[in-house]
């Protein structure tokens, strides 16, 4: 088996301007493998499910999907302002 260089990419910032900078990143690597390291906060930009583990592959009310909704809204609505 042959050794390759692997491409990198880490950021610990957990934002969308990070992530769209190592999908650039990446998408200039050419012929050799990439990998982008994101170290993120389950559950971020939702009050209620923020840091609790739980919530990791768990399934809210019909109300708490609703309030999740109007708070990644209000997430996006501040990182495009």
């Amino acid at each position: 088996m042959g050794f390759f260089q692997l491409a990198r990419y880490r950021n610990s910032r957990a934002q969308y301007g990070a992530i769209l900078d190592a999908l650039d990143f990446a998408d200039e690597i050419h012929g050799r493998p990439v990998v982008i390291i994101a170290r993120t906060t389950k559950g971020k930009g939702v009050s209620f499910m923020e840091n609790m583990p739980q919530w990791h592959g768990g399934v809210p009310s019909e109300q708490q999907f609703e309030q999740a909704l109007v708070e990644l809204q209000e997430g996006v609505d501040q990182w495009q302002a």
